[in-house]
């Protein structure tokens, strides 16, 4: 049986509910097309689109619980198989805010 308690948190502009146990896979990983980058995953898409021009782009790092920007180069990767990567840093801390290293894989206890 899985126990989970819901946290309600305030902030002058934003609620948010949190499930205790339940992680964020939409915040793990590396930063995506990171420009300046040797090994940059570049997706590439069906629209055409000058791809080195460089853009902001935000991940969530989960060591500092902070949403971080960066430059990118590419397309966008709306993609089912990204993850980590944010177009708006309201968007990176609506998915991800509060996650640390430990609570963003999950963190479930059965008894």
């Amino acid at each position: 049986m899985m126990r989970f308690l819901v946290v309600l948190a305030a902030s002058p502009s934003l609620m948010t509910f949190l499930l205790i146990g339940q992680g964020s896979p939409n915040c793990v990983g590396d930063p995506v097309g990171v420009a300046n980058s040797s090994n940059a995953t570049i997706y590439k898409t069906i629209y055409n689109a000058p791809y080195d021009e460089p853009y902001e782009a935000f991940f969530y790092n989960a060591t500092s619980m902070q949403c971080q920007n960066y430059t990118a180069i590419g397309p966008e990767p709306y993609d089912d198989n990204v993850t980590n990567f944010f177009s708006l840093n309201e968007t990176c801390q609506e998915e991800c805010r509060g996650f640390n290293i430990t609570t963003i894989y999950g963190n479930y206890s059965k008894n």
